[in-house]
C-alpha cells in the first residue's frame, strides 16, 4: 500500500513538471535560435571585411528555417567561396514576416522605422563590414550603398507562439531580443 502511493506521488508531481520542461525547452530553443542567428550575421559582417567584397545574408528553404550568406563574386555567377555561413533554427521556430508583434522599440533601436523590406528581407554588409541595400540583392551586387536604417528578422516559437528577433544597427551592431510576456524588447 505504501509502495502504491509513493507511486502515486511521483506520478502527479511528474505530471505537473512535464508541463513546465516542454515551456523551458521551447525558450531554450527560441533564445539559442536567436543566438545563433546573430553569429551568423557576425561571421558575415566579419567575412565580407576579410574578402574586400559584399556579402548578403537571406531566408531560405521551405520551412524558413535556413539563412545563409553569399558573396557578391557568387552572386554574380562566379565561384562559391570554400564555406559560407549558414544557420539552421530550430524546426519550431520559423522566420516570420507576417502578423509581428508590436517592434516599435526595435525601429527606434536601429534607427528608426525600416522599410518593411528590411523586415526578414536580405541583409547585406559591405566590404567595410557597413550594413547596406534596401533589403534586396541590387541588381550589381558590388553596389552596396550603406543603409540609414536599420534591419530586423524575426523569429517565433510555434510551441510557445513566443517571439525573438535580430535586429542589426546602420553602425552593423547586431543583437537578438526576446518578446517578454508585457510586450517589450529586451
Amino acid at each position: 500500500m505504501e509502495l502504491v502511493i509513493v507511486l502515486a506521488v511521483f506520478l502527479i508531481v511528474a505530471a505537473m513538471a512535464v508541463p513546465s520542461m516542454r515551456r523551458v525547452m521551447d525558450e531554450y530553443r527560441l533564445k539559442a535560435s536567436g543566438r545563433d542567428v546573430a553569429n551568423m550575421l557576425q561571421q558575415t559582417r566579419m567575412l565580407a571585411v576579410q574578402s574586400n567584397q559584399p556579402y548578403y545574408v537571406q531566408v531560405n528553404g521551405g520551412n524558413n528555417t535556413q539563412a545563409s550568406a553569399q558573396s557578391a563574386i557568387q552572386l554574380a555567377g562566379g565561384p562559391a567561396p570554400p564555406s559560407n555561413p549558414t544557420v539552421f533554427t530550430a524546426a519550431s521556430v520559423p522566420f516570420q514576416g507576417a502578423g509581428l508583434p508590436n517592434h516599435v522599440q526595435l525601429d527606434n533601436f536601429v534607427g528608426g522605422t525600416p522599410p518593411p523590406a528590411q523586415i526578414n528581407g536580405v541583409i547585406g554588409f559591405s566590404a567595410r563590414g557597413i550594413p547596406c541595400g534596401q533589403g534586396v540583392v541590387p541588381a550589381n551586387a558590388f553596389n552596396c550603398s550603406p543603409n540609414t536604417t536599420g534591419f530586423e528578422w524575426f523569429m517565433q516559437s510555434t510551441a510557445s507562439n513566443t517571439w525573438e528577433a535580430v535586429t542589426v544597427t546602420p553602425a552593423g551592431r547586431i543583437r537578438s531580443w526576446r518578446e517578454t510576456s508585457n510586450g517589450n524588447w529586451q
